[in-house]
C-alpha cells in the first residue's frame, strides 16, 4: 500500500479541519475570543483522538492491513511528522 497516499488524503482533512477552527477563531473579538481559544486550548486532546479517528478510517478506508509489528511501526515513523506539524499548528491556532 502505497503510504503517501494515505497520508496525502488525511492531510486534505485535517488542514480542513484547522482551517474550520481558524475561521471559527477569526469571527469573533474581545472576550469571546479569548474564551473560545482557551476552549481550544483545553480541548488538545479531543483533537488528538480526532487525528487518530481520522488515520484509522483512512487506513480502512484503503484495505491497509499491517502484516507485522514493524509494517505498523514503518507507517507510525512516516506518518509522526505531519502528526506533530498538526499538533503544533492546532496550538498555534491560539496565540
Amino acid at each position: 500500500m502505497n503510504y503517501e497516499k494515505i497520508k496525502v488524503e488525511f492531510v486534505k482533512e485535517v488542514e480542513e479541519l484547522l482551517s474550520r477552527k481558524r475561521e471559527e477563531i477569526q469571527r469573533l473579538s474581545g472576550l469571546e475570543q479569548v474564551t473560545v481559544k482557551l476552549f481550544h486550548l483545553d480541548n488538545f486532546q479531543q483533537f488528538v483522538k480526532q487525528l487518530n479517528i481520522k488515520i484509522n478510517r483512512i487506513i480502512d478506508e484503503n484495505n491497509l492491513v499491517f502484516e507485522s509489528q514493524e509494517d505498523g511501526d514503518k507507517f507510525s515513523t512516516f506518518m509522526k511528522p505531519t502528526f506533530e506539524k498538526f499538533y503544533k499548528e492546532y496550538t498555534e491556532i491560539s496565540k
